[in-house]
This record gives C-alpha cells, sequence and structure tokens, in this order.
C-alpha cells in the first residue's frame, strides 16, 4: 500500500509553529512525550511507548554452534519488524528503505556498541553457545521510531534471564528457569539514541519529533550514547546546512537526555523485581487497567529543561490511596446512619410535640365553648328579668 500522502496545508501549519518556537501538540522545543516502560510476565517482554509511538519487544535463546572466527562467544541478534499493525503503509515480510535504515540504526547502537558480554553466552568452546535473539515489533508509528526501539530493546534484554546450565565432561545440562534460577545477561553499558530533527534550514532543532515533524523536517541527527558519555553511534541525515558548533551542543545535550532514560529504566526494572518477589505479576495487564489498579509499569513526563522525572504509578501510593478511599467510605457510611438516627428522632419528637399542641388546641377550644355557653345564659337572665 502507499504511504498516506500528507497536504500542503498540514506542512505549512506544521512548519510555522515550530519557526514560533511552538509545536502543534503542545510541547516544547526539547520536551520529550510521556514514556512508559511495561514488562510482561515472561523474562524479555517489554512495552514502550513514546506518546502514541508504541513498540514491543521480547527477547528469546537458543543453542547454536559458535563461528569458527570467534569460537568462544555467543551471538546477539536484533530484528525490527514494521508491519501494517504500525501503519497501512508498511508491508509484512519487507522492511523497505526506512525499515532496513531502522533495523541498522538499532543495530549499531546496541550490538555494535557491544554493550552485552557475548564470551559469558558461551556454553563449550567452538561447539556450543548460546544465540539471544531480540525481535522488535513496532505497534504503531507515531514517530521517534529509533528512540522507541532501542529503549525497549535494551530494557528487555537487561530484563532477560538465561537458563543456567551445568557441563560434566562433554555432557551438558540446561535447567528449566522454573526449576533453577535463571541467569541474567552481562551488560556492560546502557547505550540509547536521541533524534533531532531539524527546521529552517538547520537553524531550529526539535526534540522527540512526531510522524508529521519528521516527514516535513529538513533533516535528522541521531546520537547514540552511553552514561559514560561514550557515543556509540551518529547518523546525520538530510538535505540542510548545520555548524559544527551546533552538533557538539546537541551532542553534549544527549547525555542528559540519556541518562534520565537510563534512571527511568532502572526504577522500572527495580519495580518489577519487587512485584515479581511479593508473587503477583499482572504483565502486560498493567497496559488496560485504570491509573488506581496500575502495577508493575512505570510511567513519567521527561521535560529536558529541568531534567527532571516524575514518576507515577507507585503501588504503595496507589494502596494507600485505595485505603484512604475505602476509609473514607466507611466514616461517609457511618456519618450518614447517624444522620438518618438523628433524623428519626427529631421526626419522633416532633410527632410527640404536635400531639401535645393539638391536646392543648383542643382544651382551648372546650374551654372556648364553655365561655360562650356562659355568656349566652346570663343575656337569657338578663332579658327575663327585664
Amino acid at each position: 500500500m502507499r504511504k498516506e500522502a500528507l497536504s500542503n496545508s498540514q506542512r505549512t501549519f506544521t512548519v510555522r509553529t515550530i519557526r514560533e518556537n511552538k509545536r502543534v501538540d503542545g510541547r516544547t522545543s526539547f520536551e520529550f512525550r510521556k514514556i512508559s516502560i511495561h514488562f510482561g510476565i515472561s523474562f524479555g517482554s517489554c512495552h514502550v511507548s513514546f506518546g502514541h509511538t508504541r513498540v514491543f519487544a521480547q527477547v528469546s535463546w537458543e543453542i547454536v554452534k559458535p563461528r569458527s572466527f570467534r569460537p568462544n562467544e555467543g551471538d546477539l541478534f536484533i530484528n525490527v519488524e514494521l508491519t501494517p499493525i504500525a501503519a497501512p503503509h508498511y508491508e509484512v515480510g519487507r522492511l523497505g528503505e526506512f525499515g532496513t535504515e531502522l533495523n541498522r540504526l538499532v543495530e549499531r547502537c546496541l550490538k555494535e556498541s557491544k554493550s552485552v558480554d557475548v564470551e559469558s553466552l558461551c556454553i563449550i568452546r567452538g561447539e556450543m553457545a548460546f544465540r539471544i535473539r531480540c525481535d522488535v515489533h513496532v505497534l504503531n508509528d507515531d514517530g521517534n521510531l529509533v528512540d522507541a526501539c532501542c529503549l525497549a530493546a535494551h530494557s528487555a534484554l537487561c530484563h532477560f534471564r538465561r537458563p543456567d546450565f551445568t557441563v560434566a565432561g562433554k555432557d551438558v545440562t540446561i535447567h528449566p528457569i522454573d526449576e533453577g534460577n535463571p541467569v541474567p545477561l552481562c551488560i556492560f553499558h546502557h547505550p540509547l539514541a536521541v533524534t533531532y530533527a531539524f527546521f529552517n534550514n538547520g537553524k531550529q532543532a526539535i526534540l522527540d519529533p512526531t510522524y508529521l515533524e519528521q516527514a516535513f523536517c529538513d533533516g535528522q541527527l541521531v546520537v547514540g550514547m552511553n552514561t559514560y558519555k561514550e557515543i556509540c553511534t551518529w547518523h546525520l541525515g538530510g538535505r540542510m546546512s548545520i555548524s559544527k558548533a551546533k552538533l557538539i551542543r546537541l551532542t553534549d545535550m544527549t547525555y542528559s537526555i540519556v541518562t534520565s532514560l537510563v534512571n527511568l529504566m532502572e526504577k522500572a526494572l527495580s519495580k518489577d523485581a519487587e512485584i515479581r518477589a511479593s508473587g503477583d505479576v499482572p504483565g502486560l495487564l498493567s497496559i488496560v487497567r485504570p491509573p488506581a489498579l496500575k502495577s508493575g509499569s512505570v510511567e513519567s513526563d521527561l521535560d529536558m529543561a529541568g531534567l527532571k522525572i516524575q514518576m507515577e504509578g507507585e503501588d504503595k501510593d496507589e494502596e494507600g490511596e485505595v485505603e484512604e478511599i475505602e476509609s473514607a467510605a466507611v466514616e461517609e457510611a457511618e456519618d450518614e446512619e447517624s444522620e438518618s438516627e438523628s433524623e428519626s428522632s427529631e421526626v419522633e419528637m416532633v410527632t410527640e410535640i404536635s400531639a401535645e399542641e393539638k391536646r392543648k388546641l383542643a382544651e382551648v377550644e372546650l374551654s372556648g365553648d364553655s365561655e360562650e355557653e356562659e355568656t349566652v345564659q346570663l343575656q337569657s337572665e338578663m332579658t327575663s328579668g327585664t
């Protein structure tokens, strides 16, 4: 299917708002959309969303024979899938030019930076080794797929656990995950990608571009960096003229952004470990649950102006809020019962008072009738005397 044609009015409006230092979704130039990280029930499954951009990563393993020129190393394979689920113009089984570039950038950022220790994946030199496969599925494309895919893939690799094994001579025993203690991958560093889009012939740059912003930009800069301030990948594309000083300034700013993203990922991993220790693992059901019942996920708003992360969805706070709501509901019920009792007593008192008033009025009426009878008798006696 052909790619959706965008109108000139969309281009004019998007470019004009960016030239006025505004954005269509209300963000500033260097502000991320809301980022959320969710882990599944099985180890190595991760769902990441950048606003409406959604990516799912799943890590699996298999035992293969090592390559002849690297007999003491395992293998790490990363695959990015673009299907019509993400956008109608993508085709099944065919990445195209954009998909090939996306897959290559994710591989360069995660695999070629040697973030995973592949030597620890070797079982028997030259004979058996683990092959770790990370499949990244794009569920919805609303821009900035490179950052979302890198964060989802690396989070899934950090969350993955491989089975333990025992070697006795040439006999190898692979222990199932439910029987033995699974072993995490050895991660050397945390490389993540940050994408900038340029407008006005490279004079203006924005962070975390949406689908429309990427379609109308003059060029893009992708910087892959870790928390040690080491550049893992660097890609500049487009037709524009940009100064060397600006590129250096954006690269320096990437370090603070990557540090914030890594802190967000580590908090999500620690949160998932706490939930698994408690025994109640909701998995990806936490994505569709209401906010008051959400668990096992971390959501945040990343504001690169202040570099502050506001965490949401803490289980303890939510439990406290639920308990407060329940106690408040009990107190309200008790107050309503007391109010109903007081109202019923007041009604009884009113009925008693009304009965007494009726009795008094009856006495007054009786007394009034006797006085009238006396006056009538006096008048009759006076007339008879005359």
